[in-house]
Order: structure tokens, then C-alpha cells, then sequence
């Protein structure tokens, strides 16, 4: 499989290590202070210290701007973010919220994307760069293996003197790539390039200024700020002019320090993989729009999970229903209300109520899972959303919750029908609960996910007249 560690491990490890001993590279300095949620086992993990990890760029970092400015993540929670932000993304394995980042980007945030063969085209595309595969004959690589490509600075001879060279590149004389693609964009500036024994040249890395304020970077190839490959001393310079880049108040900028973004220094956010993507950076989203924007993402999470066995529409309930409990989520973070009563089968909160949204899909998707799981997920996730968007306590029977919904004005039937699917919901658990669980079937989890979303349109409707 091209772009994961594994693959890229069987070129790269032995011919490697000569390099590094050619040119007498030197062991990173004494490590800091890491905080990150992400797994250490994965490549490109901002937590790994393996050879395919990331921890010795984080540690660059941290040594150049300070530990409290570097922030590695399993989140990227775009409602924190500010302006003097920059956020470093590498080889993303979920689509991007290209909204939220744009919208950064015009606020005068800057985004790096370090990305060969994971989500980030999308992104990328939306900018007008286009990825493709790299001159199949480089003039310069290492130990005559044309997939282990040297990269240089993009320069351009005026008279004999060098002119173009970008700040990022300022003290590198070569990078190491392994299996990159490069970059097309007509008007974005090339920063490093792969020359081939033509004469023609495609771009490694590009960058450009954003609505005249934010900065995008962009790298065809994330390995080359693995640990390994940061014992070049190419590699290693190019990392530190990147941080550098990104940094607020570096020398490539003026910054006025007495307004208030030039005495709050920016931190850097990195993250990597498979992280998750929470809120949205600079406008309010509507229900339905946070809805659509998570299913998207759950929708690509199902897809990558084993579902041998799962019939089509469970995987689509349950990819909505994900989305749904995210959303809950967020609203029970955004606002405060008095904490909703517990279900009557009282029970500790769900493993799947308490993880990230990779972990409840394989929870709630595991063949070993009860379908009645997921429904009782559902029922605490439409509790809660009914809750925040209409302002009523969801509990009692059916005939007091559709009084409530009633009062807090859903229309009668939408009161009645929401009072039921409720009710339904809650008796699955119950069932559950006692040890007797009552079956259900692919055709009624396809209407509850219809009526469900249906319900939430309503209420969100009655939660903005209100």
C-alpha cells in the first residue's frame, strides 16, 4: 500500500543509514516534553520516537520557540484556534475541514500540510495545487535509486549570483526525499525541487500568502521530518526554517508587538494521522451543518473499518449516528445547561460515549457489538440534543414528552412522533438492561436514522425562532 510507513520502510531504512553515516550527522540533543493523545505506534506520530515517528521534529520545535508555543495533538479543535496560530498537518488519513481552514487562512492563520498519498488533495485542490508523480529519472538521489530523490532549493542564476532562493531554504544545500510526489501551482512559490536529467524541475514544496494575509505551505512528501531522515543535515535545516516560517514574530516578519496579537505569541499545532477535528474556526454552524460535516467524517471512518458481515444500512445508521453523538457533544460543551437526569436503566456512561470518534466506530461496529448499543447511544444523543436545542427536560412518559416538545413548539405530530422514537429507544435499553433484548432489524434502524434526522431539522428550526 504506497504512502504507509511499512511500504516506504522496505527502500528507506538500509540506504538510509549510509547517508547518515556519509555525512557524519550527529544524535538529537536531549529530548523534551511531549504531550500528545496520539498512538506512539503509528508513522509520522507526533508521539513515536521509532525511526518513522515524529518526536525529534516536535522536539525542534519545542528547542527553537519554547515547549508552551508547540502544541502536538490528537485534536485539532478549530474553535481554539487564533489568528497567530499555525497549525502543521501530516499525512491526515480523514478528509479536511476545508472551510474551517480557509477560513483560518484569510484571518491571517498559516497551515503546512506535509501530505503524499493521505486526505489532504482535497485541500489542496481547493487552492488550485495539484499533486502528481515526480521526474522518473532525478539528476541527484540517493544510492542511484530514483524513488529515494534529492531535493534542492528552487533558485534561479542572474549574471552568475543566485536569486529566489526562499527563506525556508535559506540554509539548505539538499533534502532526502523517499517516494515523493511533487507540486504544480502557477502562482504559488516553489521552495524546493526535483530536477531531472532533462533539465525540467517539479516543485517538492510550494508556499504562498492567502487572501493577502494567512500563509500555506505544502510538502509532497511528510517522511522527509521522520526521525530517521532528520539526521540530514538538509533535512534538518529545512524543518527549522519551516518552523521558523510559521512562527510569529520570526524573522521573515515585522510584527507590531504593541498590539495584541504581537504580545500573545501564536502557538504551533501539530498534528498527524488519523486526528480528529472538532468545532469550527470563525462562524456559528447550524445544527444540520455540524450534522452534515461530521457524517462526512464518520461516513470515511465506517469505510475503513472491517465490515464483513454489516449489512449497508447498519453501517449507514451507525455512521449517522457517530455524527450525531459528536455533535451532542459539542453542544454540551457550548452550552450551559442543568445536567439531564439519568435514564431509568441506569448504567455508567458507555465506552463509546467517552472516546474519540475512530474508537466509537470500532466499538459500536465491532461484531461483537449488541445492536442494541448503538440504539441506546442514540436515545442519550437525541435526549441531549432535544434538550439543548429546545430547552426541556426529556424525561417522563410519552405522554409528557410530547407535551414538552409540544409546549417548547414542535408542531403536535413532530411532538408526538419525537415522544415515541424516544420512548422506543428507551425501551430497547431497558430490554437490554434486564438481560432479554429485544430484537431489531436492518429495515427499523433505517427508519430510525430517517426520522431521527428528520427530528433534528425540526428541532433546530424551533431552537432558532426561539
Amino acid at each position: 500500500m504506497r504512502g504507509c510507513g511499512f511500504w516506504k520502510s522496505t527502500v528507506l531504512r538500509a540506504p538510509a543509514l549510509g547517508l547518515v553515516f556519509f555525512l557524519g550527522a550527529r544524535s538529537a540533543p536531549a529530548q523534551s516534553v511531549i504531550t500528545s493523545g496520539e498512538r506512539p505506534g503509528l508513522p509520522f506520530s507526533t508521539a513515536s520516537s521509532d525511526w518513522e515517528g515524529y518526536s525529534e521534529f516536535v522536539q525542534l520545535a519545542q528547542r527553537r520557540l519554547g515547549t508552551a508555543r508547540i502544541a502536538p495533538s490528537a485534536q485539532l479543535d478549530f474553535g481554539n484556534l487564533r489568528s497567530n496560530d499555525a497549525i502543521i498537518i501530516v499525512r491526515p488519513l480523514r478528509p479536511l475541514d476545508e472551510r474551517s481552514l480557509s477560513a483560518f487562512l484569510a484571518d491571517g492563520g498559516r497551515v503546512a500540510l506535509l501530505d503524499d498519498f493521505g486526505k489532504g488533495d482535497t485541500l489542496l485542490r481547493k487552492f488550485g495545487i495539484v499533486r502528481i508523480s515526480p521526474p522518473a529519472n532525478p539528476v541527484e538521489r540517493l544510492r542511484s535509486n530514483p524513488d529515494l530523490a534529492i531535493a534542492v532549493p528552487s533558485v534561479q542564476l542572474v549574471a552568475g549570483a543566485e536569486r529566489g532562493r526562499h527563506p525556508i531554504a535559506e540554509h539548505v544545500d539538499a533534502v532526502v526525499t523517499n517516494h515523493p510526489l511533487v507540486l504544480r501551482h502557477p502562482d504559488l512559490t516553489p521552495v524546493l525541487e526535483i530536477r531531472d536529467a532533462t533539465g525540467r524541475s517539479e516543485a517538492l514544496a510550494v508556499t504562498g500568502v492567502i487572501a493577502k494575509k494567512g500563509r500555506l505551505f505544502a510538502l509532497g512528501d511528510p517522511s522527509v521530518f521522520i526521525n530517521l531522515m532528520l539526521r540530514y543535515p538538509g533535512n534538518r535545516n529545512f524543518a527549522e526554517g519551516l518552523i521558523d516560517y510559521l512562527a510569529p514574530q520570526s524573522p521573515f516578519e515585522e510584527t507590531d508587538r504593541k498590539s495584541p496579537l504581537g504580545a500573545q505569541q501564536g502557538k504551533i499545532w501539530i498534528v498527524a494521522n488519523d486526528f480528529e477535528q472538532l468545532g469550527r474556526y470563525g462562524d456559528d454552524e447550524s445544527l444540520l451543518e455540524k450534522l452534515k460535516r461530521h457524517l462526512e467524517e464518520a461516513a470515511q471512518t465506517m469505510i475503513s473499518m472491517d465490515e464483513e458481515g454489516m449489512p449497508g444500512a447498519v453501517a449507514t445508521f451507525l455512521a449517522a449516528l457517530l455524527a450525531l453523538m459528536v455533535v451532542s457533544r459539542e453542544l454540551s460543551g457550548n452550552v450551559n445547561l442543568s445536567p439531564l437526569p439519568e435514564n431509568s436503566f441506569a448504567r455508567p456512561a458507555l465506552l463509546a460515549a467517552q472516546t474519540g470518534l475512530g474508537a466509537r466506530a470500532n466499538i459500536l461496529g465491532s461484531k461483537n457489538a449488541h445492536p442494541i448499543l448503538a440504539l441506546m447511544e442514540l436515545d442519550a444523543a437525541l435526549r441531549e440534543s432535544a434538550a439543548r436545542r429546545l430547552g426541556v427536560s426529556p424525561s417522563g412518559s410519552e405522554r409528557d414528552l410530547t407535551d414538552s416538545f409540544q409546549s417548547s413548539g414542535l408542531a403536535a405530530d413532530d411532538a408526538a412522533s419525537l415522544a415515541k422514537l424516544l420512548t422506543d429507544l428507551r425501551t430497547y435499553g431497558q430490554s437490554l438492561g434486564q438481560g432479554k433484548p429485544k430484537k431489531t432489524t436492518e429495515s427499523s434502524m433505517r427508519n430510525y436514522h430517517r426520522e431521527s434526522m428528520r427530528l433534528l431539522g425540526e428541532m433546530e428550526r424551533v431552537g432558532k425562532s426561539t
